[in-house]
């Protein structure tokens, strides 16, 4: 019998594939278990319910095959074109789990597929040549027996009887074995519409249009302190607890500068980020807002979509008191139109990767120059560009530490490595600001812009339980605030922009329930969309951890106990209603 028949024979050939499913199902197992928070200690129990439900998708591949081998040649052709493209898919989506911690959702690789060349870039730098290799051949292999089984005698019977098993075992009873539902969830399932997605009625749209803004009515205004004085905050990509020694006793020990500069000055233990990308991130930071999903905004490419510039930006506070604002970033600013999103905050300068001072340099993390470039273009900025006898604000954004943690020391992928590099240049920065003169009356602010996209500790999950995926340093200095040391008490992002104006202006205005980073006031609670569960958003009211699921007009809260309840909700209603709803150009690039 020749090779061929012997590895082509009919059964073999369908098992050969089936195999090749349950393996990428088995690994998605070893690395959820890895990346998911609150993993289910019981591993049967976990591997039971993730095989079950990817068997829904094992059904979906083979009556996609049947489909195939029922028609003419054409049709053939296209069912296997389709089941190669939905094992990519499953593919990408364990690959997804394994370097950032969360599942593969359709919009946003559309999102990110708007820039092509970074993320082939990131794919590269994450797996290296070997594994895209192993990973041309592999699909190469799965094709080829994709080709064989709609073919032969008895072809449309073999497919028929692995689409009836593996749909039994989809539809068997008690499937749901885990709290996080992304985590046994098949790709699918995971980006099957959720109640983010779902409008509001007419009449909500009507009651709450025809009030005042409940999420700012009211504002409180108060005398500030007046500084005046220069203000630059840096955004450190992916900053997270476990690379820092100041908190966990468990950490990669990869900032070791920075903890120093944060143990004689000011840090927070408790600081929260309240979205989980880069984009939210700058929607909290610099918008003052929340970043809450638009409906359809999951289905969309407009990130920023909703959150125009306003007077509440950080830029458009401080411009009313004489100050110049600019952002810096080694990144494009072409990528879901950040740059023209940073001017309409109000920003009087945005510089992006695209700057002459960029162009001869070595590039890393999406094509971007590395953090020790980025802070030498400040300092020459500060030396020669800035307006003569305007105080100035600056926001810098750095990109090197982003995953896949490439050193520009060594050019090898190196968690520690990247972040020591990162740490090592910063501190450079603070040194070069100190002997300039310029950090003896003057606010620097050190943070970062989501938890990194890896796997939780259990050093992490021990501190934060479940806050794990909001918690980040935040580090300040400088002589325009005395050293105060840790700081314990509750504080988050979007509270930047009020913080700093009370701080640096001689008033300032904000909601009801808004905290203060500098006066130690926390915020009555903090929100922050999921990031695997899209439909959920965390609120920490204290200790506890309250879930609220996006659902139209039936928003509410489904876990804990959130004071004030009912206002919450409205917030939230009100502020995504004004939102508006999002056209779903994914589907129409799709």
């Amino acid at each position: 019998m020749s090779l061929e028949r012997r590895f082509t024979g009919g059964w073999r050939v369908a098992l050969a594939l089936q195999a090749a499913l349950v393996a990428l199902t088995l690994v998605r197992l070893a690395v959820t278990r890895e990346s998911a928070f609150g993993v289910d200690p019981c591993l049967s129990c976990q591997a039971v319910t993730l095989v079950q439900h990817d068997a829904g998708l094992w059904a979906l591949a083979w009556g996609v095959l049947l489909v195939a081998a029922l028609g003419a040649t054409w049709l053939r052709v296209t069912g296997v074109i389709v089941f190669i493209a939905l094992f990519l898919l499953m593919v990408a989506d364990t690959l997804v789990m394994a370097l950032y911690g969360m599942r593969l959702f359709l919009g946003d690789l559309v999102k990110f597929g708007a820039q092509p060349g970074a993320v082939l870039l990131v794919g590269h730098q994450s797996i290296g040549v070997t594994g895209l290799l192993a990973g041309v051949v592999a699909v190469i292999v799965v094709a080829w027996l994709a080709v064989r089984a709609t073919r032969g005698p008895g072809a449309t019977g073999r497919l028929a009887v692995l689409l009836a098993v593996c749909a039994g075992a989809y539809l068997l009873p008690d499937r749901v074995g885990h709290s996080l539902p992304w985590t046994y969830q098949n790709l699918v399932e995971a980006n099957w519409p959720t109640g983010a997605d779902r409008p509001y009625s007419d009449e909500m749209k009507a009651r709450l249009s025809a009030t005042d803004d409940v999420a700012s009515a009211q504002p409180l205004c108060e005398a500030g302190e007046a500084l005046q004085s220069d203000v630059i905050v840096v955004v450190v990509e992916s900053l997270s607890w476990y690379h820092s020694g100041l908190l966990l006793a468990d950490n990669l020990g990869a900032t070791p500068r920075l903890d120093d500069l944060a143990r004689d000055h000011t840090w927070w233990s408790a600081f929260h980020a309240n979205g989980w990308t880069t984009d939210h991130a700058l929607v909290a930071l610099i918008a003052g807002e929340v970043p809450l999903p638009a409906v359809g905004r999951y289905h969309s490419l407009d990130a920023f979509g909703g959150y125009g510039g306003g007077p509440q930006t950080l830029p458009a506070r401080l411009a009313r008191d004489g100050y110049f604002s600019a952002f810096f970033t080694t990144g494009p600013l072409g990528f879901l139109d950040k740059g023209a999103w940073l001017a309409a905050q109000g920003f009087d300068l945005v510089e992006g990767g695209e700057h002459p001072a960029y162009r001869d340099v070595p590039k890393y993390a999406f094509g971007s120059a590395g953090d020790s470039v980025l802070y030498q273009r400040v300092i020459d900025w500060l030396d020669a560009e800035r307006p003569p006898g305007q105080p100035v604000m600056l926001f810098l954004e750095t990109v090197t530490t982003h995953p896949p943690f490439i050193d520009p020391d060594s050019g090898r992928k190196d968690e520690v490595a990247t972040f020591r590099y990162a740490d090592q240049a910063l501190a450079a920065f603070v040194e070069a600001l100190d002997q300039a003169g310029w950090l003896e009356k003057n606010l620097l602010i050190i943070t970062s812009d989501q938890r990194a996209l890896t796997p939780y500790t259990p050093a992490e999950r021990a501190q934060f339980g479940n806050a794990a995926s909001a918690r980040l340093p935040l580090v300040v200095l400088g002589g325009a605030r005395e050293p105060a040391g840790r700081q314990d008490k509750p504080a988050q992002m979007i509270d930047l922009p009020y913080s700093l104006d009370r701080l640096l202006t001689n008033e300032a205005c904000r909601r009801p329930g808004q905290g203060d980073w500098f006066s130690g006031e926390s915020p009555q609670c903090i929100l922050q969309p999921e990031g695997n569960e899209r439909a959920i958003i965390n609120a920490w009211c204290g200790p506890e951890t309250i879930r609220i699921r996006m659902d139209g007009d039936d928003t509410r809260v489904i876990e804990g106990n959130m004071p004030d309840q009912e206002q919450w909700i409205e917030r939230i209603n009100e502020r995504r209603i004004r939102l508006g709803e999002r056209e779903a150009t994914i589907e129409r690039v799709l």
